[in-house]
């Protein structure tokens, strides 16, 4: 008797179950696992884009809280800055100043404005002559000043004579309104 092996004419079986392998790894699985890493690719895409939101939404409302101290700010500028047709009470307002300080104005001389985009800028330069102390009260009263004016430059120089009054040059912008713009 001759010893049969165990594959031997067993080819009929074998091909039908690798063609059945094949078929279910060609038209199921792989479409599977593509549709699978879709999904996947899919969900982190989501997942991504709502922790980016949560981080949006702080932006969002830093944004928000800033637009509102903006807005804040702007009002508090527009009531306690000068109107374009105030500049002339204010130049008599820093007058009045220099001399409530005690000082002696030597120069006022007013120069061009500037337009910049929101307010016009007036640029004032002042001399005056007064003591250490009246000089000191001037500067000090300049800074509680309500309207918008800035020290652009300070020149001081001391008398030739110990004790002799000191000079003074100021160079002041004041800053106004421009109506032309609206906001």
């Amino acid at each position: 008797m001759s010893k049969r092996l165990p594959f031997q004419g067993g080819w009929s079986a074998i091909l039908p179950c690798a063609a059945a392998i094949g078929g279910y790894l060609f038209f199921v699985f792989l479409p599977g696992m593509r549709e699978i890493h879709a999904l996947r690719a899919d969900s982190a895409a989501k997942q991504q884009y709502l922790s980016e939101s949560v981080a949006r939404v702080a932006r969002q409302k830093l944004i928000e809280t800033e637009e509102a101290e903006t807005r804040m700010y702007l009002d508090q500028w527009h009531k306690s800055s000068a109107k374009p047709g105030d500049t002339g009470r204010v130049f008599g307002e820093l007058a009045e100043m220099f001399k409530s300080a005690g000082v002696e104005t030597t120069t006022f001389k007013p120069e061009a404005k500037q337009s910049l985009a929101a307010v016009d800028r007036l640029p004032l330069t002042v001399g005056c002559t007064g003591s250490h102390d009246e000089l000191q009260a001037l500067l000090a009263s300049l800074e509680q000043l309500s309207k918008r004016v800035w020290i652009d430059e300070l020149v001081l120089e001391r008398g030739a004579e110990a004790g002799s009054k000191m000079t003074c040059e100021l160079k002041l912008a004041i800053f106004v309104d421009n109506f032309e713009i609206s906001d």
